[in-house]
């Protein structure tokens, strides 16, 4: 599970960065972004609820660490 978790930070981080480039270039490149986009929300979505997944699994992890610790 911890490579799991590393990789999912370093996924996060990597959207975080192209959700930037994404915005930077939408206004002019908008027609072509657009054409076969794979998501079923906007781009900043897609980041957003990728945050919220990591959040959750990482606070689940700690929960768990936690309970290990107090039932010894």
């Amino acid at each position: 599970m911890e490579e799991f978790l590393k990789r999912l930070s370093e996924a996060s981080t990597a959207l975080i960065k192209l959700s930037r480039e994404f915005e930077r270039l939408e206004a002019e490149h908008s027609d072509f972004l657009c054409k076969r986009y794979p998501f079923n929300s906007c781009f900043i979505e897609v980041v957003h609820s990728m945050l919220e997944w990591q959040e959750f699994i990482n606070n689940h992890m700690e929960v768990m660490r936690l309970g290990k610790k107090t039932s010894r």
